[in-house]
């Protein structure tokens, strides 16, 4: 595991997108769950209950390329709960 986490912390650091979406074959199934969809499910979550407070500010959130290029990733979950998602690169 250890080099696989080396490799995914190089190319987040390199910013090198194109490789963060690339497929993940090469990891478990158990620990890209973890990594990824447990976590943009949570993460997801969260963003919802701060959108349902209707505070009329905006909000920016900012994560790692993975939980936007991985699914199901945070923006494909927010959509399927009706939510309209614009991010920047």
């Amino acid at each position: 595991m250890d080099a696989e986490l080396e490799h995914l912390v190089s190319i987040w650091r390199d910013g090198d997108v194109d490789a963060m979406a690339e497929p993940t074959d090469d990891y478990p199934d158990e620990y890209m769950k973890e990594l990824n969809d447990v976590r943009n499910f949570d993460m997801a979550e969260q963003i919802e209950d701060i959108l349902e407070n209707d505070s009329g500010q905006t909000y920016f959130v900012f994560v790692g390329t993975l939980h936007m290029t991985e699914e199901p990733s945070i923006v494909s979950i927010l959509e399927d709960e009706g939510l309209d998602v614009n991010y920047v690169d």
